[in-house]
């Protein structure tokens, strides 16, 4: 299981008018430490030529994996809850375990369906609790 961490960078854009404007950005990254956490970001966004960016925030996330899609119109990401079900055989008691999933899709739509894509052919009992868009704008993984 992967360790996220939510990155947050901000930075001042020029605009088309030429005036400037602060910008935050979300980013996700796995990472063992905050540190580890904060040079992979500094990483992956040094080529984009962004001068004046900090690190203005950095904080464990609940996501435990990441869901990539390869197409090029899957630009937005989706936080998904999903709860399994497990149950107490001698109560009977059912349990549900909630995990929280980053999806990378074109829209809603698709980021159900991959998500659905990932469950299928699996014996769990799961119910999908929540989908929404996040801020997220990319997440870095460990290859």
């Amino acid at each position: 299981m992967e360790n996220f961490i939510e990155v947050k960078v901000t930075y001042m854009k020029t605009l088309n008018d030429g005036s400037t404007r602060k910008m935050n950005e979300l980013y996700l990254a796995d990472a063992i430490n905050v540190k580890e956490a904060e040079d992979r970001v500094l990483h992956e966004l040094s080529p984009y030529g962004l001068d004046d960016f900090e690190i203005s925030s950095l904080k464990k996330s609940s996501v435990s994996e990441v869901f990539f899609d390869n197409r090029t119109d899957a630009d937005k990401f989706y936080l998904a809850k999903v709860g399994v079900v497990s149950y107490n055989e001698s109560s009977g008691a059912e349990k549900l375990t909630n995990t929280t999933y980053l999806v990378q899709a074109s829209g809603f739509q698709s980021a159900l369906a991959s998500l659905l894509e990932h469950f299928k052919g699996t014996t769990l009992d799961y119910r999908v609790l929540s989908l929404s868009e996040s801020k997220i704008l990319d997440a870095f993984i460990h290859d």
